[in-house]
């Protein structure tokens, strides 16, 4: 009877385990997947030199939601390292992200940047004084002596604009009359403001691709594995790359912990800086078969 109990219980803290993983793994967005628009704040974190990205708006994808509020920590980039030296004289730090890459790793997302946009926050209304009132009191005798220049509300058409907005869009008519200029608003991001930005990006992108270099994968005591890419004997200066973490590390390190040798690895992907350092985003991984011709 014990056993039978002891069993019992043992399926039932599997079923929950396995259960709350595939709640958790729904909850990840796909490995890969680019961010167009994603607006939110970046925050440090107090404990060491992370960052994170705070969701100003939700984010779906293929049925999966991230919520307002949810944070990702942002990867080692060129972009991150701007993106921190904009902050001291960006007070809100807030932006809107494009061409940011989603990864996965061990059950967390990860946010690659691209193109960041500074994002003014709107403004707080303010209480209008006696002076605002008597002027706003001015303008609006103002426009009704003017009714064939403005929009007028009817109250008995069901497809009437509000007067508040009536309001908004006459004062805005008035400002352009006067200037003949159209009124802009800064906390508007404009396509043409994100095409600025990827075209300076373009220009300054300090990032390198790298294409079917041979390494080995070494996992030593830090936050990051590491690959060397290997010269084959060649009399060259050895290069090692911190990882990025992502799906296809995840991939590589499971072939290489299988295996009590040291693997080599066909790889290919991007090249960032971060702080002095040089990482790598891997896009692809292939592992190399010797096949006797020589030593793995």
């Amino acid at each position: 009877m014990n056993k039978k109990i002891t069993i019992s219980v043992f399926l039932v803290f599997i079923f929950t385990v396995t259960l709350h993983a595939q709640v958790k793994q729904h909850n990840l967005l796909r490995d890969g997947s680019i961010l167009r628009g994603a607006s939110g704040k970046l925050i440090a974190s107090d404990s060491n030199d992370s960052w994170f990205f705070e969701l100003s708006n939700d984010i779906s994808e293929n049925g999966t939601i991230l919520k307002t509020g949810t944070k990702l920590q942002m990867l080692p980039s060129s972009a991150l390292e701007l993106m921190i030296e904009h902050v001291k004289n960006h007070v809100p730090a807030t932006y809107q992200l494009w061409n940011a890459k989603i990864t996965k790793y061990k059950g967390k997302n990860y946010i690659f940047p691209s193109v960041f946009v500074p994002v003014n926050p709107p403004e707080e209304p303010s209480e209008p004084n006696q002076a605002d009132i008597d002027s706003n009191t001015n303008e609006n005798q103002s426009d009704e002596n003017d009714k064939e220049d403005s929009i007028t509300y009817d109250a008995n058409d069901p497809l009437a604009i509000p007067p508040e907005v009536l309001q908004q869009f006459n004062a805005v008519r008035q400002e352009m009359l006067k200037t003949g200029q159209r009124v802009s608003d800064s906390n508007i991001i404009t396509i043409d403001n994100v095409r600025e930005e990827l075209e300076e990006r373009k220009r300054s992108n300090p990032d390198s691709v790298l294409l079917d270099k041979t390494a080995i994968l070494i996992n030593k005591d830090s936050d990051f594995p590491e690959f060397n890419i290997d010269s084959l004997g060649r009399n060259l200066e050895q290069v090692t790359l911190k990882l990025l973490p992502c799906e296809i590390l995840e991939l590589t390190e499971g072939k290489q912990f299988s295996s009590p040798d040291p693997l080599r690895f066909k790889i290919s992907g991007l090249v960032t800086n971060f702080k002095g350092q040089k990482y790598l985003l891997l896009y692809k991984a292939t592992q190399i078969y010797s096949h006797g011709n020589f030593g793995r």
